[in-house]
């Protein structure tokens, strides 16, 4: 498909809006026509201008999409054929204001807009030719950063298996007991047990009725003895209804904490427990010398100690130097430690090493700025 002269004009229009929505500084005019016109108005035009403006006697595919359209969007091939007669029209439509050319000065010059036109104002933004560019752009040179810079991407992932009274309930539910669950997966086996079961409550959708299965699992447990203290009173028996979101609740209580530790695509590494950030601290040492302390990367497998110790004292030119971690056996932690305020320095290194940084805590005294 193809637009006609008009069209085209029509699309130009819209771009010159676009630009007058969000209008160069004031300390920008005035502003000659060739520099507006390249600087502003082309970039501002449709990056998909069928979805602006649909050919006429045009008519999308089967799917509902757009028709494509070859005709190039410039002043050639719009109904004005010349820039000054494409701004002069706008000037007419009291868009801008301009300044004929002098012996001084050869080309038409823009002395002001009008970004409170009624046009202005009712004025649809669009994606422009400069926004994709723009996007391609950064994302052509993120994609070079990192093959450059062989950055890796640490993913941490929280994982749940079931354990001691939970594996009665995922037996109860016919769910698998040896597996690690997700919490969007604990989710799903609970609502398929739900629905299954018709649990639902039908006077409030957020609550469901427990049943004998639920019941059971959800009653607390009489403390353990060899007989019962007569003034000690009996458990009380759960309610009958519960929130969903607080039976998932409920369930991770019950189940054992994991983490899955990824680094780009290679196989993840499974750790038990609870997973701390990284700690960056700066403390006062000997003869109070500020000293920054970075502790617990090793379970985040990307980060090698020697080789942080080395890059710390290049990056930060102070001396840095690696002992046991205080409180830890002997070899399963270690601790880096770099003479001098560097907190900062240390974040961005880590992160430049693809730890995200909810995963690093900083605290002590303040770090250089």
């Amino acid at each position: 498909m193809s637009y006609s002269p008009l069209e085209v004009t029509e699309l130009l229009n819209k771009a010159l809006l676009q630009v007058l929505s969000n209008p160069p500084p004031s300390s920008a005019f005035p502003i000659s026509a060739t520099i507006f016109h390249s600087n502003y108005i082309l970039p501002s035009r449709p990056a998909f201008p069928a979805l602006v403006l649909s050919p006429a006697g045009s008519y999308g595919d089967e799917n509902g999409n757009a028709p494509h359209c070859d005709t190039e969007i410039t002043i050639k091939t719009s109904s004005h054929k010349s820039l000054t007669t494409f701004l002069k029209a706008a000037e007419k439509s009291c868009l801008l204001t301009l300044k004929l050319p002098h012996k001084q000065q050869p080309d038409l010059l823009i002395t002001a807009i009008n970004a409170l036109h009624s046009s202005v104002l009712s004025h649809s933004t669009f994606e422009t030719v400069k926004d994709v560019e723009t996007r391609t752009a950064k994302k052509a040179a993120k994609e070079e950063r990192e093959n450059q810079g062989g950055i890796k991407r640490v993913e941490v992932r929280e994982l749940y298996k079931p354990r001691q009274t939970s594996v009665m309930l995922f037996e109860g539910i016919g769910a698998k007991t040896n597996d690690l669950y997700s919490i969007p997966k604990i989710q799903e086996v609970l609502k398929t047990y739900i629905t299954k079961k018709s649990l639902i409550n039908q006077d409030d959708r957020a609550y469901i009725n427990l049943d004998h299965l639920l019941c059971a699992w959800l009653a607390p447990r009489a403390p353990r003895g060899k007989g019962k203290n007569k003034g000690a009173s009996e458990p009380e028996p759960p309610a009958r209804l519960m929130r969903r979101d607080e039976l998932t609740k409920a369930v991770l209580k019950k189940m054992e904490l994991w983490h899955e530790i990824t680094v780009d695509g290679q196989e993840p590494v499974l750790t038990q427990g609870s997973l701390s950030a990284i700690r960056v601290v700066t403390v006062f040492r000997r003869y109070k010398k500020p000293v920054t302390l970075i502790t617990g990367f090793e379970p985040f497998i990307i980060i090698n100690t020697d080789e942080m110790a080395e890059d710390m004292k290049k990056i930060c030119a102070s001396a840095s130097w690696v002992s046991p971690a205080p409180g830890k056996h002997a070899g399963s932690s270690m601790e880096v430690l770099v003479q001098g305020r560097h907190s900062k320095a240390v974040v961005d290194y880590l992160m430049s090493k693809g730890i995200p940084k909810k995963w690093i805590a900083v605290s002590g005294l303040p770090g250089k700025k």
